[in-house]
């Protein structure tokens, strides 16, 4: 039995008409902002990052910045500031995904950070407190990496100087991702008018020498959100794709290229901005739906005799707040690699996270913990298109 079901959310037909036609003004920003802070759109917070790491150079007058990363992270997603130009440090993280703060503070001693990269995993909030201190402390800016987090919830987009979102990885849209600047966050930034940070709407122009200098590896393709309209039709009609197998471990080879042969330009597609536009009024009904389907998945789990005790919910627990983007499962080796075969054969879009930089996996003793997480995790999908219907009538054999 395949149950043919898709990696991303599928839109709705009458969102597809209507995002042929012009609409008015909306603040398509709103639910990811508040009144006080300045936010602009891309396409990818990939983007985002990369624009951080330029306000900071011309802040500083500096010719490369040092902007620390968490070893758990993906590979793909620092293509943008490789064509920037910065030093790396990707810092240890615990197996709670936590920044290792007794680490991190050695690190510091030679390599300060002039940027520091706090990743809420998977809509799950990341503890501030260590962070926002060692930011202060080191004269960072604080970036939120809350591209896994479908909206600011508890304390995600409250505490950084740079929020990051990515809507596009949430609702059915072919781009879109959202940079908030904050004024009250550990940097006080100023950003009025002559600030380093401009018009919003000047954001993607700013990015063109580094687009320019990203063609050696990545070409900008600016047909995607046609393909992407293509093949999301081609999807509702039931036309799919079978997918080809990915092993469960990742390559052990350092130098293997797994940053993306083709790149969004950084400005948000016309189709991206239009169904952002009509869904950002859906988001409560959409978070809603994530929780319910992310609550499938346990009951799932909890029924399979088979998997008792050997793959658990390191997710998100009954009473929080959050939204979680993928449901979690860790399980001991052959527990979670025989699972993750087991979705694949079913047609059930099962993946494994991160991709690791090449940096993280030429020294695996001191990244140790980013390595076991890569390695004893399975991600589900949550969202609202998935079909769960023929779910509970699985067997694992």
């Amino acid at each position: 039995m395949r149950l043919l079901s898709t990696y991303a959310p599928l839109p709705k037909w009458k969102h597809l008409v209507r995002a042929l036609f012009p609409m008015g003004e909306k603040i398509i920003e709103k639910p990811w902002y508040f009144g006080n802070e300045l936010s602009g759109r891309l396409s990818r917070s990939a983007w985002s990052l990369a624009l951080i790491a330029l306000w900071r150079k011309k802040s500083t007058f500096k010719s490369e910045v040092t902007i620390w990363i968490p070893s758990f992270f993906c590979n793909a997603s620092l293509a943008p500031l490789r064509a920037v130009g910065v030093n790396f440090i990707f810092y240890p993280v615990s197996e709670a995904m936590e920044p290792d703060s007794e680490e991190c503070t050695i690190l510091a001693v030679n390599s300060p950070p002039d940027i520091f990269l706090l990743v809420h995993y998977f809509g799950r909030p990341n503890r501030y407190n260590f962070a926002v201190k060692f930011a202060h402390d080191s004269g960072a800016w604080l970036v939120e990496d809350a591209a896994h987090a479908l909206i600011p919830v508890d304390n995600i987009g409250k505490l950084g100087d740079f929020i990051l979102y990515s809507p596009h990885k949430h609702l059915p849209i072919p781009d879109g991702a959202i940079l908030v600047i904050r004024p009250t966050g550990p940097s006080q930034l100023t950003i009025g008018p002559g600030s380093i940070f401009d018009n919003p709407l000047t954001w993607p122009g700013q990015l063109k020498e580094v687009q320019r200098r990203m063609v050696d590896y990545a070409k900008i393709n600016r047909f995607m959100s046609l393909i992407w309209i293509t093949k999301r039709g081609l999807q509702k009609m039931g036309i799919r794709s079978q997918g080809s197998k990915a092993l469960f471990a990742e390559s052990l080879e350092v130098n293997s290229n797994n940053i993306p042969s083709t790149i969004e330009p950084p400005a948000q597609s016309l189709l991206g901005m239009r169904l952002l536009a009509m869904l950002s009024s859906e988001i409560d009904k959409i978070a809603l739906g994530r929780i319910r389907n992310h609550e499938i998945w346990a009951d799932f789990f909890s029924s399979r005799s088979e998997l008792n005790n050997k793959i658990f919910n390191s997710d998100r627990g009954p009473k929080e707040k959050w939204t979680p983007y993928l449901a979690a499962y860790r399980g001991d080796s052959i527990a979670i690699t025989k699972a993750y075969y087991f979705f694949q054969k079913h047609g059930i879009p099962v993946l494994t996270w991160p991709d690791l930089p090449p940096e993280v996996k030429s020294n695996k003793n001191s990244n140790s913990i980013a390595w076991k997480l890569r390695h004893t995790y399975i991600y589900l999908p949550i969202h609202q298109s998935f079909n769960f219907s023929k779910l509970l009538l699985l067997n694992i054999n």
